[in-house]
């Protein structure tokens, strides 16, 4: 049987990875509305968990994680978008540990999965908004953890 607390630790745990320490101003989804206060800014869109119960008391959690990343265009730094997803793809680590709200007890970890190519983190530009002052870029991956 599915534990109620799952979702919410699987989220909070993730949520706790990508905004410790972001590179810019950390949203997340459903939250405060970035777009009409900041120039850069990121969201966390979490698709999931995805939990399916195997046999018994064995689970299995699938997850997709999305970032999205505005970023202002900078004559001085016309590399700055491409700098900023770098640093958000490096927060997606190969294992998230997933806790308890007691901050002890281990329910498991997220490992983060390649698709079939091997790819497992995917960043597509989508290019500049209609006055050419920001750029808007997604960073995605998926996470799966038995338990």
């Amino acid at each position: 049987m599915i534990n109620s607390i799952w979702n919410r630790e699987i989220v909070r745990a993730i949520t706790k990875t990508f905004s410790s320490s972001p590179p810019i101003t950390f949203y997340k989804e459903g939250g405060a509305d970035p777009r009409s206060s900041e120039p850069e800014w990121m969201q966390l869109r979490i698709t999931g968990p995805n939990i399916t119960e195997l046999a018994g008391s064995d689970f299995v959690a699938t997850v997709n994680i999305d970032i999205l990343l505005q970023s202002e265009i900078k004559e001085a730094d016309v590399y700055r978008n491409e700098d900023l997803a770098g640093q958000i793809a490096a927060q997606f680590l190969d294992c998230i540990t997933v806790l308890e709200s007691d901050n002890i007890t281990v329910i498991g970890q997220l490992q983060l999965v390649a698709d079939s190519d091997g790819t497992d983190i995917i960043t597509t530009q989508f290019g500049k908004d209609k006055d050419h002052t920001v750029m808007y870029t997604s960073i995605s991956g998926d996470y799966r953890m038995s338990f």
